[in-house]
């Protein structure tokens, strides 16, 4: 999940550089795109043995963010440990315009 969204509490959250969640998140984060408002979508995949992504579905009402996540996700390289070959995975996402 993509997320810039500022929590309440003065502390930043602690985040797991080992989760799944984290390494899809940084594959699709590029600091350079200035949005003008926030997205949503959501991504249906499994990983291949080669630990590729292979997307089955992504979903958004706004073409933008199809195209966009469609290109960031595509065939890309998997490292973490956690994944499971053929496994079906449904992430959500969320593109934050900054504030």
């Amino acid at each position: 999940m993509i997320s810039g969204s500022t929590l309440a509490a003065k502390e930043k959250p602690v985040v797991n550089k080992n989760s799944n969640s984290y390494e899809l998140a940084k594959l699709l984060e590029d600091q350079t795109l200035n949005l003008d408002k926030d997205y949503l979508g959501k991504v249906v995949f499994s990983v291949n043995e080669d630990r590729e992504i292979v997307l089955h579905a992504v979903m958004s009402k706004e073409e933008f963010a199809r195209d966009y996540i469609t290109s960031k996700l595509s065939d890309k390289v998997l490292n973490g440990n956690n994944w499971v070959v053929g496994k079906i995975y449904h992430l959500p996402v969320r593109m934050k315009m900054k504030e």
